[in-house]
């Protein structure tokens, strides 16, 4: 599954090279990144 929001804005002010990797919203999860597991669980929840 994928973060929470608290969790990703915590990981963006500790590491701001992160706002270079995509965050995906979908419904209540945030997804940081995109790689071939986070792709699978954004199409399923199309």
């Amino acid at each position: 599954p994928g973060i929470g929001p608290k969790t990703a804005l915590a990981l963006i002010k500790t590491y701001p090279a992160l706002m270079k990797r995509p965050l995906i919203a979908g419904g209540d999860a945030l997804f940081l990144g995109w790689n071939n597991d986070i792709e699978g669980e954004v199409k399923a929840m199309l």
